[in-house]
């Protein structure tokens, strides 16, 4: 929509910024930007919403720092201390909390 607006700004206002001279590759990654990293990816999030709910849908915003903490040790070979190894039990307790499984888990059975 951004780019529809754009659009019409430019032709309304008759100027246009000189382009680069961009490759066949920097436009097929554009594109490939645009589909598969917004259009899809909005696409999975309302279906995943349809089918799991708001609330379990934004229980995944908390994974973020645990799974960045993660691909920092796999992929740029950082080291945990004690506290990352903390920080990231608690925010997997807190998961578990939120879910409910760990208090069905923990109620005894009449």
């Amino acid at each position: 929509m951004s780019s529809l607006v754009l659009l019409v700004l430019m032709l309304v206002s008759g100027s246009v910024l000189p382009l680069p001279n961009t490759g066949l590759t920097v436009w097929l990654a554009l594109v490939g930007l645009g589909l598969f990293s917004t259009a899809l990816a909005y696409i999975l999030y309302f279906r995943l919403l349809e089918s799991a709910g708001a609330t379990n849908l934004l229980l995944v915003t908390l994974l973020i720092p645990s799974v960045a903490t993660g691909l920092g040790v796999a992929v740029l070979g950082e080291s945990l201390d004690a506290a990352d190894y903390a920080g990231v039990a608690m925010i997997g307790v807190g998961l578990l909390t939120i879910d409910g499984r760990l208090l069905v888990a923990a109620m005894p059975k009449l």
